[in-house]
């Protein structure tokens, strides 16, 4: 009997720490990816010195949440969108490889919550 319990005991711990981790994971995603998308947006009319602030508050805001990922998530597809994001302020100056940068991370976030989402595709 002491064997089911704590069978049942660790079963509903992982499957509580599985949807905590998640929910951590795509509230940051989230709030990462609408940021790029408002960069992507600023960058049609507004200046570089503009645009490098903003990439660098993205910037600081990944590293904020950068502990979260690497514990939940799998190292390559975090290091692409760490390598995105981190180039974002130096391509400031330069229009249409930031857009293009920009777009990549934004891809590469998209990228992470496709595929570390629970859901039943993930799943099967």
């Amino acid at each position: 009997m002491k064997r089911i319990i704590t069978a049942i005991f660790l079963l509903s711990a992982s499957v509580i720490f599985s949807f905590v981790s998640n929910y951590l994971i795509i509230n940051k995603i989230n709030d990462i990816s609408v940021s790029i998308s408002e960069l992507i947006q600023l960058s049609e009319n507004k200046s570089s010195k503009e645009l490098k602030q903003k990439a660098e508050i993205i910037s600081e805001e990944w590293k904020k949440s950068e502990w979260i990922f690497h514990s939940f998530v799998t190292s390559e597809y975090i290091t692409e969108a760490e390598r995105s994001i981190e180039t974002l302020s130096y391509l400031s100056g330069i229009e249409d490889e930031f857009k293009a940068k920009c777009i990549e991370a934004y891809d590469n976030i998209h990228t992470i919550k496709e595929t570390e989402i629970i859901s039943l595709e993930n799943i099967f």
